[in-house]
């Protein structure tokens, strides 16, 4: 999976992706070449995370988006 195809899955900006990348959240990606992909099951992993109570990971990705959004449409 690409970073474009799980943007568009979730509906939110591909910036938003790398950022979590950068901070160490969301799936498990792997380099290949100069291009990010993810395995299904690892992203499948990390929502299914985000759904049994980490609190902490879900209001940092939603501040995370949020905050991002409006940078962009501002």
């Amino acid at each position: 999976m690409t970073v474009d195809d799980l943007a568009e899955e979730l509906q939110i900006p591909k910036s938003t992706i790398y950022g979590w990348k950068y901070r160490g959240i969301g799936p498990a990606w792997i380099r290949v070449g100069k291009h990010l992909r993810a395995r299904r099951v690892h992203v499948d992993a990390w929502l299914d995370s985000l759904n049994t109570g980490n609190s902490e990971a879900v209001a940092e990705a939603t501040a995370t988006a949020s905050s991002e959004h409006l940078t962009q449409t501002a």
